[in-house]
Formats: structure tokens, sequence, C-alpha cells
């Protein structure tokens, strides 16, 4: 007996949940989240930090969807830093320190105020179903609730099993249990799922440290922040250093000696673990040569002495890992206050899901985060937000929402996970985005918020600001085309000054800023007199659209080039598949390429082209059966 309705349950509020749970509120759809501890609502398990490289470009698209993420972190950040600006725009990517308390309790408090939408602790055993479609939820006391699609968001917690050394217990992480009863179900229902491992380093007590003898590192001077909100706000600013530490040949020595007694090197662990965040067992392994590595000691909150020791996850018992981390410069007399500990848990395979993150099995299950075998709460938190999306869209019987690769990180994330399948971690790098020159943090709103706004996810003021920017940002690129700056001597002294050459004829102003030594705030009078000149002298003080306009110029005939090959690319991403295609039938396509297509049952004939094992061939004589069969019969198509 159901004791209470809902449309969506959303089982985990981790920082998928979060960002479905918000997403699902703001579309209006009664919606229940579900926790097994209220108060480790988006917990930061592992580094408390968010964003960095490519992983901050999914936070800025989330902002574009109105989601929760970039305003919390904005809102707890202890500093704040811009990496790769050495780099080119397209890899500048801001990352947040935070107060991982403060994170997890805003982000709770944000929740709870959230309408249509109420949050309950328990454990879920069991997704009830009526044949292929979800009726409700049954806890583990009992209750049990009615729904039509539920968004598993289950993080490590499936089938958990921490290791430490010799030692292992379950525990979706340390301090919370495991969820069997579900795994156990997930395997019944049919679902591919596999093993995978993931880590964490030693909590290090900061008093015990001789923070002296180790490089500081510090906020950039000029704050930024990944909300439009956060800015107008007026936040505090904390500026809690890091520190930057280098292993040695002692600590090398204890960790290779004593490899026999981790539970990754004695057998324990079967799950596969991260590629591109290995432990330090693992580092010590495969890269014999390396005489050191760096680890950063990152503070945990601003008034905490609790510290994070980045780079240094390990599964040895907890007597080694003092002993190894004694052997750190000024860690001589260091106490821990965590352990450093392994985790092995249960994953989908995410070739069982859409595009849209629902599974191809059961109608209105949908899958986010780590569950899909990804890594990062940024990686987790985009897919929640395009899960909620289209549960809402499920439920009110509307076409799925998919985010192309040509025009997000969240695309891309989620194209790569569904075509291509995974079996270790997936983690976000920016060489994963074959247009990264379009898809920046600056210009993530412009890319994304027509779409945020007919959702429903961002409101008609945020909408015209957008749509604003975009358009004030085209009408000044043509107008400094068409305005000159004369040659003068003290015009051509100030360019000297930055390495570029003096001119001797009107220069316009687009050529000049095109130049690579010259930066618009190097040369902010001119430019700001022009723009106030031509009515637009409120944006001098504007940094994000300053730097938008830059890149714009900057790069106009790369982003043009990009931009057609953009176009090429969405005509096959924007051609459907039928769902109930029958590939047998088509006797032109390849074994291998049939095979594929009917395993992964791609969305789109670009979802398709992506496919290991389907040929261009393949491709080719997709497009021309699907084309016929448009012309047949458009609307049945489409």
């Amino acid at each position: 007996m159901y004791i209470g309705k809902y449309e969506v349950v959303v089982i985990g509020l981790g920082h998928a949940g979060c960002e479905a749970f918000y997403a699902l509120s703001k579309m209006g759809l009664k919606t229940l989240g579900v926790t097994i501890n209220i108060d480790n609502i988006a917990q930061m398990s592992c580094n408390p930090a968010i964003g960095g490289t490519a992983k901050s470009q999914i936070v800025f698209e989330i902002e574009a969807f109105g989601g929760a993420m970039p305003f919390i972190a904005d809102k707890t950040a202890i500093q704040t830093k811009t990496l790769n600006l050495k780099k080119g725009p397209a890899v500048w990517s801001l990352r947040t320190q935070n107060d991982k308390w403060r994170y997890k309790n805003e982000m709770r408090l944000f929740l709870e105020k959230c309408p249509n939408a109420e949050i309950k602790q328990g454990i879920i055993e069991k997704i009830i179903f009526d044949g292929d479609e979800i009726k409700g939820v049954s806890f583990h006391n009992g209750a049990q609730y009615e729904c039509r699609a539920v968004i598993l968001t289950t993080g490590t917690f499936l089938n958990g099993l921490i290791h430490i050394g010799d030692k292992s217990y379950q525990g979706g992480r340390l301090g919370d249990p495991a969820s069997t009863a579900l795994a156990d179900q997930l395997k019944t229902l049919g679902l591919k799922m596999g093993r995978l491992k993931t880590g964490t380093p030693p909590r290090v007590d900061k008093r015990s440290v001789d923070l002296s003898v180790l490089e500081e590192e510090y906020s950039d001077p000029l704050r930024r922040y990944f909300s439009k909100s956060s800015a107008a706000l007026n936040l505090e600013r904390i500026d809690s250093p890091c520190y930057i530490i280098r292993t040695n040949e002692n600590t090398h020595r204890v960790i290779t000696d004593n490899l026999k007694y981790s539970s990754l090197y004695s057998g324990k662990i079967s799950g596969t673990g991260t590629r591109y965040c290995p432990s330090i067992e693992d580092k010590l392994v495969k890269f014999k040569d390396k005489e050191s590595h760096r680890l950063f000691l990152e503070p945990e909150g601003d008034d905490t002495y609790e510290t994070y020791l980045q780079g240094f996850s390990m599964s040895l018992p907890e007597h080694i890992q003092l002993e190894a981390l004694r052997t750190l410069r000024g860690f001589e007399k260091a106490e821990m206050m965590r352990p450093a500990y392994a985790i092995e848990y249960d994953y989908v395979h995410p070739s069982e899901l859409y595009a849209s993150l629902m599974s191809k099995k059961y109608k209105g299950l949908f899958l986010a985060g780590q569950i899909n075998g990804t890594s990062g709460y940024e990686e987790a938190a985009g897919q929640g937000l395009i899960a909620g999306i289209n549960a809402g869209l499920h439920i009110t019987g509307r076409p799925p929402f998919i985010l192309s690769r040509t025009e997000s990180y969240i695309g891309i994330l989620i194209d790569d996970l569904v075509t291509k399948d995974t079996d270790e971690p997936y983690r976000m790098f920016t060489s994963r985005a074959e247009f990264r020159l379009s898809l920046r943090e600056d210009n993530a709103d412009i890319r994304l918020y027509k779409y945020a706004y007919d959702l429903g996810l961002i409101d008609k003021k945020t909408f015209e600001l957008i749509n604003e920017k975009e358009k004030i940002s085209g009408e000044l690129i043509e107008k400094i085309k068409n305005n000159f700056i004369p040659p003068s001597l003290e015009f051509n002294e100030k360019l000297a000054g930055h390495n570029s050459c003096p001119i001797t004829v009107k220069t316009d102003y687009f050529k000049l800023l095109k130049r690579p030594e010259i930066n618009i705030f190097d040369f902010i009078d001119e430019y700001c007199g022009l723009f106030s000149k031509l009515g637009y002298g409120d944006k001098k003080n504007d940094i994000d659209f300053l730097n938008y306009f830059q890149t714009m110029v900057k790069y106009d005939g790369y982003i043009k080039k990009q931009q057609y090959m953009i176009d090429q690319v969405k005509k096959y991403d924007q051609m459907m598949i039928p769902v109930d295609i029958d590939y047998e039938k088509m006797i032109n396509i390849s074994t291998e390429g049939r095979q594929k297509l009917i395993k992964y049952s791609p969305m789109t004939i670009g979802a398709a082209s992506r496919i290991s094992g389907v040929s261009m061939a393949d491709v080719t004589t997709l497009f021309m059966y699907i084309s016929l069969m448009n012309k047949k019969n458009p609307v049945e198509v489409k």
C-alpha cells in the first residue's frame, strides 16, 4: 500500500541527485529526494573543490541551465584560481577550493526550500515495476511511495566495499552504509553491470605539519564566479592557502616495500580504478622512473584543522600510511584525522542508456553520476541535470532533451558514455572536445540559454540579459571594424611597451585587438572610450563581458572555421533514428556494424557514427535508409 504519491523519485542526493532534484522542482514536478543520511547531502567525499580543467566548463554549463552547484560553490569558496591562463581561452578553467561542511549544509538548505519537492532519509531497497514501467519505490522499513519515474544517483553506494590494508567492510563511503538490496535488484532486472574502484587520501591535522617549509599557493588577485547571481551578493572573500609538497625516495621506499599489504596489490580489489587519478601505489609501480610526485595539502574548511592531501590516495594499512606520510618534508610529526581508503562499487554500463539517460529496457528509469561509470562531482552534476530534465519531459509526455557534443561538454560526456561505453571511471578532459574553442567557459550561457528558457529553468530576466550579451557583442565587433585609431607617438610608445609593432596609418580597433600581444585590459582606456562613444559605456566594468568580447575578436577566423565543421556534424546529429528501426533488414550494413547498432541503439545518425565498429559505409547506408523513410513518412520518423 502506497503512503504517498510523487511524480519522480530521486534516489541519492549527491551532486547528481541535487541537480536532478532542483531541475524537477523548477519544472513543476512533484519530486521526492531520498538519501541514506540527510546530513550528508552533496557531501564532498573526495577533494573539497569544484571546477578545474574541463570540469569548470561543465559547471558553467550547469549555471547556464540555472543549476545549484555553481552558486553553492561560489558561496562556500575559500580559494579561487583560474587554471591554464598561459594557454588559450578554450582551456581556461576556474577552480574553487571549498569549505566542505558549508557546501553540504548550504546545498541542503537550498534544496529544502525548493517548491514541489520533499526530502526523506532512508534506504530504497526496491523499485516497483509493472512490466517495463515504474509504479513506485519501497523503503527498507516497508514504506512504499507511488511514482512514475525514478532517477538513480547512487554514487559509490551500490554494494560499496571499503578497503584499508587487509581489512574490508561494507560502506558507501566512510561512515555511511552501502546499498545492497537495490544493487541486487538491478542485477535481476537484466542490466549489464560491472565493478569499479576509486580511493581517497588521508586527512591530516594541519597543526601537526610544519607549514613554514612548504610552498604556499593563494587565490588569484581577481575574484571570479561560476554563477551570475554570486557577484551581486558581495560575498566575503576568504583566501585559505594550499601547500605544495613532493614525495621523496624515502616515501617511495616505504610504500613499495609494503605493496603486499595494499588492498590494491594483494588481490583483494577486483574493480577497475581510474587511469587519470591513480593511487600513490599505482604511481610508484607504473612510473618507476619518477624521482618524486607532486602533492597538494588543501584545507577542508576555513574553521577546521582537517586538511586533504591530494595525490596521496592509497589502500595500505593505517600504520604504514602514517609511516609514509611522515617521510614528507614538513610532515615528520604529522597526525592523521582519517585514514586513506579504497572503495569498490557496482555500476551500470552506460550502453544500457539512451542519450536522455533513460534505460533502454525500462521506461521512466534514469541513471546519473558514478552509477554510469564516471568520476568527479562535476561530471555527476551535469548528468543529474540532464536526467532531471528528461524525467520531467517523460512525465509530461514531451520528447527527450538531448545535448549535442558540438554544443556542450555535458553533451560530449553523455555521448561518450552511451556510444562508447566505459570499463573504467570516466573523467572529462578538454582533449575529449573536438570543438573546444567553441565550448569555452565564457560562452556557456550563450550556447545554452535558449534551451534553459524553453525548459523553464531560467527566468525571463536572465534570458534577456544573456540575449543582450550576445546581441551587444555582435554589434560591437562589427562597429570596431569601422572605427580607427590614428597613429601617434604616444600610442606607438604604448604599443612598444607591449612588444607590439607601431601603426603608421589609421588602424581599426578590430585588427589591433587581433594582435596576440595586445590585451584589451592593457588598452582599456582606448576601448572603453570607444564603447562609451558608441553607446555601450556600461560594459567598461563588466570583466566577464570584456573577456568574452576579446576572445570572440582574437579567434574570429578560427571560430568561424570551427562553426562550419560543427554545422556539418549537426546534420548527422539532428537526424533521428526511429526507435523501432529493424537493423536486421539492412543487408548492406556490415555484420559488426549491425551488431553494434542493435547493442547501443543510437538515437541519431551522429551517435551511430561514433560507435566503434560502425564504419562510415554503414553510416552512409543508414543515412540513405532513414532519408528514404523520411520522404515517405516524415511525421512518423520525426
